[in-house]
Parts: structure tokens; C-alpha cells; sequence
């Protein structure tokens, strides 16, 4: 089966990905929670709403998913990324980004509460995605999330 029938059928591989963004930080984590990448946005970067917050977070996690498949070996992967909250996304970009990594993109939404990456964005420690295990980014497709 080539890559793209695999995707396609949804037993190629896959990874998810949880995301949470304030006007001031980004969190992502992994399926079990745990974070793989809390920062703050940089001195002097002007982020002047919730959703250009979520866009940049939704992008970061799709690079953070591009660089665990290219560390696994992995051409194409199905990327399940969950949004804390509703906003108005360009999802031209976000669509965009996910193909330029090599990933079919499934975006839903969540309910801020029940998102992980919601509870680590006042965290004070930075965690970057290059000192976490990208692997545990990836599950496997027979196994319910």
C-alpha cells in the first residue's frame, strides 16, 4: 500500500498534538499530556488576538509534527491537532504548512478545559520541542486515542 492509500485509510502513521496559545505563550503537548514545547512569544512580537495566538501555536505544532516524522524516517503522516477554543483561523496557512511537512492535517476543536497545553501556558519554565522525545508524538492507529 503507498503512502498516500495509507493516510487515506487512516492506517498510516499519526500523530496528535494539543495546543493551547495566549496572547503571551504557546503550549503544546503530546497524546498523554504531557508538554513537548511551552514558550513565551518573544520581546516585541505583537500578537493582537486569541486567534492569531491559536494560528501561530497551530503552525509551531505542525513544524514540531514535521520534525518527528523526518526523525522517524517518516515521509507522510496524518497529523491530529486539537485547538484549545473556537477562533477564526486561516486555515489556508495552517492546510499549507501541514503539506509543505508532509502531513494530512485534522483539525478539531476542544473545549478549553478539557485541553492539556490550556494548564501549562502560565507555566514559568520554558520547555523546548528539541530536549522532548518526538516519538511519543507518534501512536498507533489501532490504538483508540
Amino acid at each position: 500500500m503507498d503512502a498516500r492509500r495509507a493516510l487515506e485509510s487512516g492506517s498510516g502513521p499519526q500523530l496528535l498534538l494539543w495546543s493551547a496559545a495566549s496572547r503571551q505563550a504557546i503550549a503544546l503537548c503530546r497524546q498523554d499530556g504531557l508538554p513537548v514545547w511551552h514558550a513565551q512569544f518573544r520581546h516585541g512580537l505583537v500578537v493582537d488576538s486569541a486567534a492569531a495566538a491559536a494560528e501561530l501555536a497551530a503552525l509551531q505544532a505542525i513544524v514540531v509534527a514535521g520534525r518527528a516524522c523526518r526523525r522517524a524516517g517518516i515521509g507522510v503522516a496524518i497529523l491530529h491537532l486539537v485547538i484549545a477554543g473556537q477562533h477564526d483561523l486561516s486555515m489556508g496557512a495552517i492546510h499549507a504548512a501541514a503539506f509543505a511537512e508532509g502531513l494530512l492535517l485534522n483539525l478539531s476543536v476542544d473545549d478549553a478545559a478539557a485541553n492539556p497545553a490550556v494548564g501549562h501556558l502560565n507555566d514559568r519554565a520554558p520547555i523546548f520541542w528539541r530536549s522532548t522525545s518526538l516519538d511519543q508524538l507518534l501512536y498507533d492507529p489501532g490504538r483508540p486515542l
